[in-house]
């Protein structure tokens, strides 16, 4: 192997994808993995990112794929790039982030025109993702300005949350300083947000950055309103920022019960609920129209036996219980088909 090595390796991969399209993708990562990780030993970080730079584009193109394999092999080649370079790969890192930061998110339409969406997809990507903001030092204006993105949904937003929290978490303060307003600002409008996934991480970050500039408490404080404060005793006693807010309430307004926090989780609870009582009753609908149907076509075989069973009487009720068994087994198997089907589809 000479130096060039890793360089030629890139461009020839770059080629093929070029060519052959993204049914080769996880084949030439898997060998380009291996590569790396034999580079790593004795190669300068900084040449190697030279090196992988060209393969920035076409993976920033792969991951809007709905093949989970193709999605699989880009995030697992991201990763071991982010875990082998550190902090040099944030260059890198800067590329592909949005693309990440989108994996799965949308729900698409399958050949066979069955909407599917894409959870192992979805996972790899935000796998691939806590990685790059536990390893790499992107660039946070440029991520959080997703959080306010036009066609941001809830969960782009919680993703965009929760790398923030992570990513404080990994840097200094000093790194952190120049985006410290904006981080602020950030956090505290997710805090409003109205989905409640996101509300939940604002505030284990909104305790990450009270920790950080502990020494602006006093100001921190009057962010959350009420019923988040209530939420930060009941599940962040230890932090500073609620021993903060303990010091500052009066104890009429921490024990202010948290109204829409309750209605809202009532609501999805009922729902579900209800949807599961729907189901059943389905189900079960379904299951009495399957045995109904085995029943015609399997009664003419009945028909047949107990003729045949003329000459033997006490046959006759043996005969019929093993076609009332034999319905009901066949019934039940359909019905597990079935539901294993539907149980599928929905979670898809």
């Amino acid at each position: 192997m000479t130096d060039s090595a890793l360089s030629m390796k890139v461009a020839k991969c770059v080629e093929k994808l070029a060519l052959c399209g993204e049914w080769i993708a996880d084949k030439k990562f898997s060998k380009l993995q291996r590569l790396v990780r034999d580079k790593a030993k004795s190669e300068d970080k900084d040449a190697m990112l030279r090196d992988v730079m060209p393969l920035a584009a076409p993976m920033t193109k792969l991951l809007p794929s709905i093949k989970a394999h193709v999605v699989q092999a880009t995030c697992m080649l991201i990763t071991t790039l982010a875990l082998t370079l550190g902090m040099s790969f944030s260059p890198f890192a800067d590329q592909v982030l949005v693309a990440l930061l989108h994996v799965g998110q949308e729900t698409r339409l399958t050949p066979e025109g069955r909407v599917e969406t894409s959870n192992m997809i979805r996972n790899a990507g935000e796998s691939c993702l806590d990685v790059l903001s536990t390893h790499c030092s992107y660039d946070l204006d440029a991520w959080m300005d997703e959080y306010y993105a036009p066609l941001s949904g809830k969960n782009i937003r919680r993703l965009v949350v929760k790398q923030l929290g992570i990513a404080m978490k990994c840097r200094t303060k000093a790194a952190l300083e120049r985006y410290r307003d904006r981080i602020q600002d950030c956090i505290h409008d997710a805090i409003y947000d109205h989905d409640i996934r996101v509300r939940q991480e604002a505030r284990a970050v909104f305790c990450t950055f009270s920790d950080i500039w502990e020494e602006d408490l006093d100001d921190l404080v009057h962010i959350p309103p009420a019923e988040t404060r209530s939420l930060l005793v009941a599940c962040y006693p230890r932090e500073r920022i609620t021993l903060a807010l303990e010091k500052q309430s009066s104890p009429m307004e921490m024990n202010e019960p948290m109204i829409a926090e309750a209605v809202v989780l009532k609501t999805v609870v009922d729902d579900a609920t209800h949807l599961s009582m729907l189901d059943v009753h389905i189900l079960f609908v379904m299951g009495f129209l399957l045995f109904l149907c085995m029943s015609v076509v399997s009664f003419p075989v009945l028909v047949r036996r107990l003729q045949d069973a003329v000459v033997h009487p006490s046959r006759v009720w043996m005969h019929t219980s093993q076609w009332v068994a034999n319905t009901w087994t066949r019934s039940q198997e359909d019905l597990t088909l079935d539901v294993a089907t539907w149980t599928k589809t929905s979670v898809d």
